[in-house]
Parts: C-alpha cells; structure tokens; sequence
C-alpha cells in the first residue's frame, strides 16, 4: 500500500510536466500528419499533402466534350487552366467560368494559341460529353469540357487534391455538389504552376498568365 501511495504522490507531484509531455505528444501527431509525405489532410476548402509544396497533377484518362478519350497528355505543349466544377453549379463555377473568360478575351491572338482553359466535371452522372459542350460554349467556344465515368473523374480529381462531395438528393433527386473552387494554372509540360481562388480578380490572375505566356 505504501508503494502505491508513493507512486500516485511522484505522479502528482509532476504532474506539470507530465502534461506538458502529453501535449508535446498530441501537438508531435498532428504535426505527422500534416508533413507524412503519405498523409492527406484537409484544410478548409483545400486538401494539400505534406511535405511543404502539393503534388498535384498527374496521369488521367477521361473524354472531352466532344466524346474523344483523352489523357494528360493533352496538357503538353501548351498552358492550361484547369476548374474542376459541374454544370449544375449555381455561383462559384459559372462566376470563375466567366472570369476564365474575361482572362483568355484579354490576350493577344499569339497568347491564346498557347493557353486552353479546360472545365473538369465533378459531377460525370449529369455532365455527358453532350452537357459539357453545350455548357462550356456558353461561355466561350474554344474552352475544352472534360468528363467521363465516376472513378475516372473522381481519379482525376484526386490527383489534383480537389476537395468534393455529393450532397443528399432532395425529394425529388435534385442534388447538388460541395466543392474547392481552385482553379489551377499548368505548364505546357503538364507540371503545376501555381493556382487561384475563385476569389481572384480577372486581372491578377492575368498579370500571371501574361508573365508566363509571352505575346
């Protein structure tokens, strides 16, 4: 018994720094798990990996708005913005759809020719090959849709650490999408660059365009 009692009082006695280790402890796994290259935590609106700068981008396999597969291999040779959205959106993805367009309008003809901007669908259950032309025409004719099964628009998503989830249907099966609003600016070597907030004005996100992609 006196054992016991002399234990228990050693513990109360240090019990600061026996708290103070269990939160070096706690604050030692959220850290892990912010910078384990392995790791994927969601911040806000945004899903990054560890290890300081996002992998994003990588090897996908979908169809474009015309119906033709297409890889990733569509990025070479040329710049590329990159939204992931839906059709069915009813703000964030028509408001960035239209500054894309603002943007691509204000560059000079030798511009354009080296820039695509590219709508990849989150929702490929209601946005068909079909959907997607009709919708990306609407806001400029030279603007590729992209689409394809759920796994192959979910894969694509992923590599690109874009945060989106399926809301529950309403009543009538009307449902709609929880989403990043990211748009993402690539190389012509299909690498990342850098992104935007759907936040960003048509004007900064040109000044950055325009220093990459020469007239």
């Amino acid at each position: 018994m006196a054992r016991k009692l002399d234990r228990k009082g050693a513990i109360y006695k240090n019990r600061y720094t026996f708290i103070s280790l269990m939160v070096i402890l706690a604050m030692y796994f959220i850290a892990t798990s912010y910078y384990d290259p392995n790791s994927v935590v969601r911040q806000g609106s945004a899903v990054v990996t560890g290890q300081g700068a996002p992998k994003i981008g990588g090897e996908f396999s979908v169809l474009n708005h015309k119906g033709e597969p297409v890889t990733e291999n569509i990025l070479n040779d040329k710049y590329s913005l990159i939204f992931f959205g839906f059709t069915h959106c009813p703000d964030i993805c028509p408001t960035s759809m239209l500054v894309l367009n603002d943007v691509y309008d204000k560059l000079s003809e030798t511009q354009q020719s080296k820039l695509q901007v590219i709508l990849a669908s989150i929702d490929p259950e209601r946005d068909t090959p079909a959907v997607m032309k009709d919708y990306v025409k609407t806001f400029n004719d030279k603007f590729i849709g992209l689409t394809g099964s759920v796994d192959q628009m979910k894969d694509m998503a992923k590599k690109y650490l874009v945060y989106h989830v399926k809301k529950e249907p309403d009543e009538n099966g009307n449902y709609s999408m929880d989403h990043s609003g990211f748009i993402y600016f690539m190389g012509p070597d299909g690498r990342y660059v850098k992104h935007f907030s759907h936040k960003d004005k048509a004007e900064d996100i040109l000044k950055t365009i325009q220093s990459y992609v020469r007239k």
